[in-house]
């Protein structure tokens, strides 16, 4: 069974949980409709699914954008502790980023990172050795 999500829009593309669902006996197959004609709030325990699995999807999408906003917030400060030259440090960031592939730890909690804070500091300490010499190569070209 298909359920219509109503009110999805190009400017709202979730559904709106506070609003009210229609019933949509017409999405049910005749084979099926035995179901819904002995069980009376079956399709109301569907639309409380529907708005469930809302509720999560959104839920995730949050906590996703948190993690990601705190896992950069942290290589942030790491990579500014070493870059003192603040005309560098976003391109530093930038490159330990494209280096460490950061944006994939976002799947890693808060605890993952203090646990391997250690790890990390040193991986950008190396980095910051690399992009030294990476960036002292390209001036020495451009002269």
């Amino acid at each position: 069974m298909t359920y219509y999500l109503p009110w999805v829009t190009n400017n709202s593309s979730h559904p709106q949980i506070d609003r009210e669902y229609p019933e949509q006996y017409e999405n049910i197959s005749p084979t099926h409709m035995k179901y819904f004609t002995e069980d009376k709030s079956l399709m109301g325990r569907i639309v409380e699914k529907v708005k469930q699995s809302e509720i999560k999807r959104l839920k995730k999408i949050e906590l996703r954008k948190e993690l990601f906003d705190f896992w950069c917030d942290q290589i942030k400060h790491i990579t500014d502790t070493f870059c003192r030259d603040e005309n560098n440090q976003m391109n530093f960031f930038y490159f330990v980023n494209n280096q460490m592939g950061t944006i994939d730890y976002v799947r890693y909690s808060k605890e993952y990172f203090y646990q391997n804070e250690d790890r990390f500091r040193k991986r950008i300490s190396e980095l910051y050795i690399e992009f030294i010499k990476e960036n002292e190569h390209k001036e020495g070209t451009n002269n």
